[in-house]
């Protein structure tokens, strides 16, 4: 998939919005680009004085930083010419976005909420 084309100036400096950054400009660019933002996250955390707080009773989530949300029929992951699941190809293209990933929130009924009564749990009853 192409990354996303901004300017070169741009590549590792804030976006104009502070929560946001821009993606690296090509694949060569990527371990420049996630360097920047590992330190970014080490000087956020010196600033808040973070020590871990009510996270230290959840040990897991004090290194889980990379968490993409994804849904069982994205494309990268599910191929319904097939009908398997390609867990391999999906693992290796978000290595090769973002150097890999600590863990993932499959989220099967965030784009059917609403349509009707149901809720999260009514669908999987």
């Amino acid at each position: 998939l192409p990354l996303r084309t901004v300017t070169r100036s741009r590549m590792l400096q804030p976006h104009s919005d502070p929560r946001l950054w821009d993606g690296p400009t090509s694949r060569e660019a990527q371990p420049a680009w996630l360097k920047n933002i590992q330190a970014e996250r080490e000087t956020v955390l010196r600033k808040i004085n973070y020590t871990g707080g009510v996270f230290d009773v959840i040990p897991w989530t004090q290194t889980s930083w990379m968490q993409p949300q994804m849904h069982p029929y994205d494309r990268s992951f599910y191929d319904p010419t097939s009908g398997e699941y390609t867990v391999g190809r999906y693992l290796a293209d978000l290595r090769a976005r973002y150097g890999g990933i600590d863990s993932l929130l499959l989220w099967p009924t965030y784009t059917n909420i609403g349509i009707d009564d149901r809720n999260q749990f009514d669908y999987f009853r």
